[in-house]
């Protein structure tokens, strides 16, 4: 994430904005544009800091000045610190490895052929482990969330439910896939 402001000759702030890949000019840069919470947060921390800052002198005058800042949040760090047993697939990331397990599971038997879309469906991973599925949310055809959700069944042994506090929770994921 990537903030820009300028402090004016007295030192106050003017202008504080964060700036990302969306961002014109001056303020273009190669980011990714931050979350409103991360927006919100630097803006609380910003504004904490206020009356702190001095002008920029030039031959002993104050002067004002853009100042552009860079903050690199390891968030994935952060989150694993927070949520330290999150759910798992075969042991990993479900968003890495539930995808390519899946994939090779689903029955390519031309059932689909010109039914283009994605297929996105909202399921439970119990406490237990059990899948329990609770909703196509999407879906060109009915044959394919029918195909899907037999193979997101057949998964049941596979998960490790996320715990708090050691007690394992009953998670929700949605799964989208694409067959053609």
């Amino acid at each position: 994430m990537a903030i820009a402001f300028r402090i004016d000759r007295t030192g106050a702030v003017e202008n504080w904005r964060v700036i990302d890949n969306t961002c014109e000019g001056d303020d273009s840069c190669g980011l990714e544009s931050a979350t409103q919470t991360a927006r919100r947060l630097m803006r609380r921390a910003f504004e904490g800091m206020e009356g702190t800052w001095s002008p920029a002198l030039q031959d002993g005058r104050p002067i004002g000045y853009r100042l552009q800042l860079t903050i690199r949040i390891p968030v994935e760090r952060i989150e694993r610190m927070q949520n330290p047993d999150p759910l798992l697939f075969l042991g990993r990331n479900p968003d890495e490895s539930f995808h390519d397990w899946v994939r090779i599971r689903v029955r390519h038997d031309g059932r689909f052929e010109g039914k283009e879309g994605l297929t996105r469906i909202r399921f439970f991973i119990e406490a237990d482990g059990r899948i329990t599925i609770d909703q196509v949310l999407t879906t060109p055809d009915e044959r394919q969330a029918k195909e899907i959700i037999r193979v997101i069944r057949n998964s049941r042994r596979h998960w490790t439910p996320r715990k708090v506090d050691g007690v394992p929770q009953r998670t929700e994921y949605v799964y989208g896939i694409n067959l053609t």
